[in-house]
């Protein structure tokens, strides 16, 4: 619908609609609908058989409509409670068995240290697997952060001419791979040096 100067449904807008869709509520991505935060949040209290009018901004894939403001109703049929299971070591070894069960299809597998720790494995270990994982995963985005800052860094202080090169084709821009030549002589010249 298009929203009206008092905030209210104007005439309706013939973009579509959906029918029969499921979202968990406050969820990013696929699990939440893929819809804007801002719909997730001004559904928060909606009851079974309620009719929800939400404001929303069109984003670009709108075209001409990208960047309108508009009213979606959206209608509460049905609503489900996510009973989560009680944390206990049996859930812990139910966890490390599928994660066992997915590394045995890779070529790597299951680590050998790992073989024959399910009749063993705790909530315990769960929550030190958990940690260490998250710890891990920091890191590398830290890596990446620095990674990332020294190359703007020698891109900014150097300066180099690519001539040489075709560059006009695949899928990246013209732009970043003239981006990458240049750095990749910078690194050559650097090591040279060393």
């Amino acid at each position: 619908f298009e929203l009206t100067d008092q905030g209210t449904r104007g005439a309706p807008l013939d973009i579509g609609a959906s029918q029969g869709m499921k979202i968990e509520l406050g969820a990013a991505g696929p699990a939440g609908g893929s819809l804007m935060p801002e719909i997730h949040q001004q559904l928060v209290g909606v009851t079974k058989g309620k009719v929800r009018d939400v404001q929303v901004t069109l984003g670009k894939r709108a075209g001409e409509m990208g960047g309108q403001r508009i009213i979606i109703g959206v209608t509460c049929r049905e609503m489900q409670q996510q009973v989560l299971p009680e944390l206990s070591d049996e859930l812990a070894r139910k966890v490390k068995q599928d994660e066992q069960f997915r590394q045995a299809g890779t070529e790597e597998g299951i680590p050998e240290e790992e073989e024959r720790s399910l009749d063993t494995f705790t909530l315990a270990d769960l929550r030190i697997e958990i940690l260490a994982e998250i710890r891990q995963a920091a890191e590398k985005e830290e890596i990446a952060k620095v990674t990332q800052q020294l190359e703007a860094v020698l891109q900014r202080s150097a300066e180099v001419r690519c001539e040489w090169g075709d560059l006009s084709g695949g899928k990246k821009s013209v732009q970043e791979r003239v981006k990458e030549e240049e750095f990749a002589a910078i690194v050559s010249a650097v090591a040279d040096r060393e």
